[in-house]
């Protein structure tokens, strides 16, 4: 532990996109639910603009894995082998794709990505069935827990660290949405 270098590039750069990310899908998300301005900008296609931001979520996803693979593949790993560590690892990345398909499956691809905002609902009113009545936000804590696996798959410290401020991250921007999805079906249901 007292040899991983916290101000290395790659861990920064780590650090960054893990914040980038919840950040950039809420600007869209304000933005569009207060002005309109993302749909504006693709002529009021609305399914076309959340196709859009879909494509820079993506993005900016898979930027941020390269960027958590390049910290880990910078900083001193666990050098042990142990199977219930392995075991552990792939429950928990397992689990976690589930709860991330699930939710996927359940929400829909426009209400994934952001088309309550942009005032396109699937759905009546916010999902509580499975998986969302395991927990609130099961993609988030999905995701997370994939990180924690893949980290501890690959017997890295920094990934572990990682993965804790994914986990903050996440809960911040689990706070931003909850009371502004909780605002736009109040006002929906008016």
């Amino acid at each position: 532990m007292d040899l991983i270098n916290y101000n290395h590039p790659t861990v920064l750069h780590a650090i960054g996109m893990i914040a980038l990310n919840p950040v950039v899908w809420n600007a869209i998300a304000q933005v569009e639910y207060r002005s309109n301005l993302i749909s504006m900008l693709f002529c009021k296609r609305k399914k076309i603009a959340i196709i859009a931001s879909a494509i820079l979520i993506l993005v900016l996803n898979i930027t941020r894995g390269y960027c958590f693979q390049e910290a880990m593949n910078s900083q001193p790993k666990f050098e042990t082998a142990n199977i219930f560590i392995d075991f552990i690892a792939w429950l928990s990345i397992l689990l976690g794709q589930f709860f991330v398909l699930t939710s996927y499956y359940k929400l829909g691809f426009y209400a994934t990505f952001l088309g309550d905002y942009f005032g396109i609902f699937i759905h009546n009113e916010p999902i509580v069935t499975f998986p969302f009545s395991i927990c609130a936000d099961p993609m988030y804590w999905g995701s997370s827990l994939t990180f924690f696996g893949y980290a501890l798959w690959q017997r890295s410290p920094i990934g572990i660290m990682l993965t804790a401020w994914v986990a903050v991250v996440y809960f911040m921007a689990i706070l931003v949405e909850t009371r502004m999805l909780y605002e736009i079906y109040s006002k929906k249901a008016q």
